[in-house]
């Protein structure tokens, strides 16, 4: 599998090596990751924020894609701050609603490495 991240572009054969990465590659308190197979499409994105996560699937390139719902924090504030792959500039905010675990949201990444589908461990919405 194919990823991009804050530290640059690596890939990904195995659950270990996706682990590390999604683990180690980080800016402060911020991860941030693009997830994708041999085709752009469909995506994984990840966006970390210390122990709370924001995910989005990209089925294809015309689609706004689904975002995790119904997974509630105990701990989430109302909005969460979030780097994009760019860092600051493309930042932004996510309501409480739309943001799980970050272990979940691991998780979900190594369901997508063995298999691009819609990761079924989370429950999502479509935009």
């Amino acid at each position: 599998m194919n990823g991009e991240d804050l530290l640059g572009r690596f890939r990904a054969s195995t659950d270990g090596e996706l682990l590390l990465r999604l683990r180690s590659a980080r800016r402060g308190r911020y991860r941030s990751f693009a997830l994708w197979h041999a085709e752009k499409f469909p995506a994984l994105f990840l966006h970390l924020n210390e122990d709370i996560a924001y995910i989005h699937y990209f089925p294809r390139d015309d689609h706004a894609g689904f975002q995790a719902s119904g997974m509630p924090l105990g701990h989430c504030p109302d909005s969460v701050h979030f780097l994009g792959l760019g860092g600051e500039p493309e930042s932004f905010e996510m309501t409480s609603d739309a943001c799980l675990e970050c272990d979940v949201a691991i998780a979900a990444a190594v369901e997508f490495l063995r298999d691009p589908a819609l990761p079924p461990s989370i429950r999502w919405v479509e935009l």
